[in-house]
């Protein structure tokens, strides 16, 4: 039973939106956590000022597609070290 501050019992409609309330501050505090763990893992992440919500993810998804095309570039680049080999060793 859940008992208001200024006495007597809290309506059952009145304790689910206490609950949800709660649920709600849970979920902003764990995505807080989440937003400030991005910024820690994502270098030159601008530290000067608060970033919104929206720029930590422009940030994210921007150092995401950065990481991608550096390993596209390595993977092109051991391909062709790889061919260079190859063809070394057929014309000896």
């Amino acid at each position: 039973m859940v008992v208001s501050p200024v006495g007597g019992r809290v309506p059952a409609t009145a304790r689910r939106v206490l609950m949800a309330g709660g649920r709600r501050d849970l979920e902003a505090e764990e995505v807080a956590a989440y937003l400030g763990k991005l910024r820690d893992l994502v270098p030159d992440m601008p530290r000067s000022r608060k970033l919104s919500k929206l720029e930590v993810i422009q940030h994210v998804i921007r150092y995401i597609c950065e990481l991608e095309t550096t390993l596209e570039k390595d993977d092109e680049q051991q391909q062709r070290q790889e061919m260079d080999i190859d063809a070394t060793a057929v014309q000896r």
